[in-house]
């Protein structure tokens, strides 16, 4: 009999309005291409495996890989599939989505929502499931046109992960995370407070260490639409990740990467970078931090737009900047974490600072 789903997320959102945080080392490129060429999608054929019959919140046995995927510092070589569009290192079933960081979690979750491939419409299984395909050098799942609570299938979604041991050149740059998404249809199932796939608590879509410090958020959705404000900015329409690629590296730790809105684009996150290589290849630095008074900021950018937010994603202050070194008062900012998006006209750049 299917348990009673009423759990809501209390936990605050972090407004950071890009992708997100971790620590220093990560660098972002951007990458547009047709949309004919764009899709990373692999084709679910006699190579795959039926991840899970058809269910509701259910969970894989472990999976053994012939290979170590490198997570925080951690070398890992075996995994469980969830149903709800993430992989974890310990069986994890729960439907409605948390907000990262947060702690206790430790997923990769390209699509954290509730899925239910119980169909009701045109039999059982008819449109779509979750399979996985193991290389000795990477690990694809793919949640294949899968419908959501309770046992909807009028909106399906298409997406898929790919861990790799950084050397399959199934993910470039020796990189060893990887999402894709074709068609995105639905958001939220109805046990989560959604109606008709959308509303109620949104999916996530990111990283999570399960300490809630480190982890990586490409957004939080609950409605159809493109729009898109980043990974803390307001909830986000789900089209916006059709034809979307998400590459990192998840062997150190991540920061901050861009909103993207052409049709068919590529966001490659990569911890490979020393501090001081970071921020010299983004071209800004803000010191002292922690702050108390004031914070520089210095950048080689001729205009751009700096905005502070407090955790809970309130706007705290904007500067216009215009010049190489900028001080900003920051004297009546209570103590504590803020972030500060940067804005130009080809980037937008995150960061934290503690007021003290």
């Amino acid at each position: 009999m299917k348990k009673l789903k009423f759990l809501i997320p209390t936990l605050a959102m972090i407004a950071d309005c890009l992708f997100s945080v971790g620590q220093s080392g990560t660098v972002i490129n951007r990458m547009s291409a047709d949309s004919s060429s764009c899709n990373c999608l692999i084709d679910v054929d006699s190579t795959f495996t039926l991840a899970l019959s058809q269910t509701d919140d259910g969970t894989t046995s472990k999976i053994f890989l012939p290979f170590t995927f490198c997570f925080y510092g951690q070398n890992i070589d075996s995994v469980y599939i969830n149903n709800n569009g993430n992989i974890s290192f310990d069986p994890y079933g729960m439907f409605s989505s948390l907000p990262f960081p947060s702690s206790g979690n430790s997923m990769i979750a390209p699509f954290w929502a509730d899925v239910d491939t119980r169909d009701t419409l045109g039999g059982i299984g008819i449109n779509g499931n979750v399979y996985y395909k193991i290389t000795p050098t990477a690990f694809i799942v793919r949640w294949k046109n899968v419908g959501y609570y309770y046992k909807q299938s009028d909106k399906l979604n298409d997406f898929q992960l790919i861990l790799s041991n950084s050397l399959d050149t199934l993910i470039p740059g020796g990189n060893n995370l990887q999402f894709c998404y074709g068609d995105m249809q639905w958001t939220t199932g109805s046990a989560s407070g959604g109606v008709s796939g959308f509303g109620g608590v949104p999916s996530t879509a990111g990283v999570n260490k399960g300490d809630g410090v480190e982890y990586m958020q490409v957004g939080r959705f609950d409605q159809a639409g493109l729009v898109y404000d980043g990974g803390y900015g307001a909830n986000d329409g789900v089209d916006w990740l059709d034809n979307k690629t998400v590459i990192m590296n998840t062997c150190g730790t991540t920061v901050s990467s861009i909103a993207l809105d052409e049709f068919c684009d590529t966001v490659s996150i990569s911890s490979s970078l020393s501090y001081e290589e970071f921020e010299n290849s983004f071209q800004l630095k803000i010191f002292p931090n922690p702050a108390n008074n004031f914070i520089d900021v210095e950048t080689d950018f001729e205009k751009c737009y700096l905005s502070v937010f407090d955790i809970t994603g309130k706007l705290i202050l904007k500067h216009n900047i215009d010049q190489d070194k900028t001080r900003i008062d920051i004297s009546d900012l209570a103590n504590g974490l803020y972030y500060i998006r940067l804005l130009t006209e080809e980037k937008q750049i995150s960061r934290k600072i503690i007021k003290q």
